[in-house]
């Protein structure tokens, strides 16, 4: 049988050159009752998987994790039973790991950390645990082995200080760790670059970030450090050098605002790093389309009014859009869209009950800015489509007796199908629809636009 190409990869053939100006926020299905903490992208299958504190995604059961698929949202087995929620994520071959605190993940006993084959839940050995409350916090591949960082000091009988490795077997020490909570793992030039909150790596002094090479500790040019809390929450590989983001306002001796740069020699500040009438802290980064996205507690970049969310493309800072309503703290991607997961029920105004998607659109005389659109809380769907969609939570006017048109567009601008006076249901003729990836709009009376997205066809 003929494998199907991913309609993701179709997408990006299409419009290889989409600049992140051309994008708009859109919802991700119904989203979720609470904020999303990390997300994870299994590109293979095209599933995006979301962790945090919610109890619901799309208004169905879905306890602390759950998995997009294009569709709608589903729950993960069943999700954590004992525990507080998820922190990180990360595939590992055709496997998801998760950390967090919890101790009973799907029915399994698991200790802040847990395996997802794509069926079942399993353990990894004792686990990640402490005293106190414990949290696994980061995640990462070096060397082709797995390690932890968080907030624990034990799995088993075995002494562990804030950073772990797994063996296949059990978890093992880096020397003797970190005296503080690690909240952020990367691999840069060979080695595995450690951030968190944290004054002392392997008996080595050092401010809130240290590098392991696989058998030693070392200083990264002096740390990062301010005269209130200090953390480095996120780093993140771009260019030829590292992103390091936080709450800081100083990088070795170089003064910086939150955000900064190290080439393996020496730190620099990057556009002037973030800013917020509040405390400000850089939460997540991700390489996307060519450029540094980051995302956190900021309502500026440099010079760019900027609202929790913004661009980096090596020389200045971008908005994406009007960004979001609140804290951005995870983000990840699959083909063209760019996701963002975090505190947030808003994004570019539009209902994105926190998680949200930033999407390609198609040009100018098909796909209208984002701001000329009126999101109401409405569900679409199923996705992907077989013959006919359900369009729900009143796209109408108060009286719900308003007339809408819809019209589907195939992925090179070219209208294939206009519904007028539609009002909850939207029936296609297969003949004259292929199975593809498709851009949709709803439009008043008025012809303003109420809603644009994406739908699949089966």
């Amino acid at each position: 049988m003929k494998k199907a190409t991913p309609l993701f990869f179709v997408f990006t053939l299409l419009f290889p050159l989409v600049s992140l100006a051309q994008y708009s926020w859109n919802n991700v299905g119904a989203g979720m009752n609470s904020p999303v903490s990390t997300l994870a992208t299994d590109s293979t299958n095209h599933i995006l998987y979301a962790g945090g504190i919610f109890t619901q995604a799309d208004g169905l059961p879905a306890i602390n994790i759950a998995r997009w698929s294009g569709a709608g949202w589903s729950p993960v087995g069943a999700g954590i039973i004992s525990g507080t929620g998820i922190s990180s994520m990360l595939i590992q071959g055709s496997d998801l790991i998760v950390g967090g605190t919890f101790s009973n993940i799907g029915g399994v006993l698991s200790k802040n950390v847990a395996r997802w084959n794509g069926s079942s839940w399993s353990s990894l050995g004792a686990g990640l645990d402490n005293s106190g409350s414990a949290s696994v916090n980061a995640l990462a591949i070096y060397n082709n082995e797995l390690y932890a960082g968080g907030v624990f000091n034990i799995s088993g009988a075995t002494p562990l200080n804030f950073i772990a490795k797994w063996d296949g077997a059990s978890w093992q020490p880096l020397a003797t760790g970190t005296n503080g909570a690690v909240n952020a793992l990367c691999v840069y030039n060979s080695e595995l670059y450690v951030g968190g909150t944290f004054t002392d790596a392997g008996g080595i002094p050092v401010k809130n970030i240290a590098k392991w090479n696989g058998v030693t500790w070392s200083d990264v040019g002096g740390g990062v450090y301010y005269t209130g809390a200090t953390t480095v929450s996120t780093m993140k590989n771009f260019g030829t050098a590292l992103y390091v983001g936080g709450t800081f306002t100083t990088a070795g001796t170089t003064p910086v605002h939150h955000i900064a740069k190290w080439d393996g020699t020496s730190w620099s500040d990057v556009g002037g790093g973030a800013r917020y009438t509040g405390a400000t802290t850089v939460s997540t980064m991700l390489n996307f389309n060519n450029a540094l996205v980051v995302g956190g507690t900021f309502d500026s970049l440099g010079t760019a009014a900027a609202d929790y969310i913004g661009s980096w493309d090596g020389s200045s800072w971008t908005s994406l859009g009007n960004g979001t309503n609140n804290s951005v703290l995870s983000l990840a991607s699959l083909g063209d869209t760019l996701y963002a997961g975090g505190v947030f029920t808003a994004s570019d105004g539009n209902l994105t009950p926190f998680v949200s998607e930033w999407i390609p659109e198609l040009s100018t005389a098909t796909i209208t800015s984002a701001a000329e659109i009126k999101f109401p809380p409405l569900k679409i769907y199923p996705n992907p489509v077989q013959d006919h969609i359900y369009i729900t939570a009143g796209i109408g006017a108060p009286t719900g007796r308003a007339m809408h048109t819809f019209t589907l567009y195939n992925m090179l601008g070219t209208k294939v199908l206009e519904e007028k006076d539609v009002k909850e249901e939207v029936y296609f003729d297969r003949s004259s629809i292929e199975p593809g990836l498709y851009i949709y709009k709803i439009t008043a009376p008025d012809n303003s636009i109420i809603r644009q997205g994406k739908l699949s066809f089966r």
